[in-house]
């Protein structure tokens, strides 16, 4: 654990630290809460907006939003690493916040199967075995997919905005979510990602 770290993201982008990271900064709320179920939640000393899980993740300083990076805020915080998530990071971004001294891995996290890389990658950048995280998620997952595989499907409108009315489309990991308990999203095969509705199209 006190080594080198060789890894590539999910930009191919070769990420190579000196020795374990012992401050860092993660810039999704899904990356925050792989830091602290792979262990590594005392050494996240930034945040994004949203972060509220586990608990302890909301005493710690928000740097970022779906606005963008507060690099100020960020670069108080001396991280060694920043950990973002591909869907809301600008390639030229990773310059910006290596210039500060931070290593800057990004992972794309879309669907269920990429929350155990995710887990495996955030334990390997602090050093640490992400085994137990990802066991105990592999069989809570299947512990609900047994649970609800007999039961009836239920169709359901996921809304994640009322002004406007924003519904999750496509391979969206909320929508494999909903697929495990026994449900169906209503807008599943619309194109975009967070595509907007209207009241008529949720009528229909």
């Amino acid at each position: 654990a006190a080594g080198a770290i060789v890894l590539t993201d999910d930009l191919g982008r070769r990420v190579e630290l000196a020795a374990p990271a012992r401050r860092i900064v993660t810039l999704a709320p899904s990356i925050t809460e792989a830091a602290f179920a792979v262990g590594a939640g005392g050494r996240v000393v930034g945040v994004s907006a949203y972060s509220d899980y586990p608990p302890q993740a909301t005493r710690l300083p928000v740097v970022s939003s779906a606005i963008g990076i507060d690099f100020e805020a960020l670069a108080r915080l001396s991280p060694d690493l920043v950990i973002a998530w591909k869907d809301s990071f600008r390639p030229d971004e990773a310059a910006r916040l290596e210039a500060l001294g931070a290593k800057v891995y990004v992972a794309r996290t879309r669907k269920l199967a990429d929350i155990g890389p995710l887990l495996t990658a955030t334990a390997a950048l602090a050093g640490l075995d992400a085994g137990p995280a990802t066991r105990a998620f592999d069989s809570r997952l299947a512990q609900v997919r047994a649970r609800y595989a007999g039961r009836p499907r239920l169709t359901v409108f996921l809304q994640i905005s009322e002004r406007p009315l924003m519904t999750v489309a496509g391979g969206h990991f909320m929508n494999e979510a909903l697929a495990a308990c026994g449900a169906t999203n209503v807008f599943a095969d619309l194109a975009d990602v967070a595509p907007l509705v209207s009241l008529e199209e949720l009528y229909a």
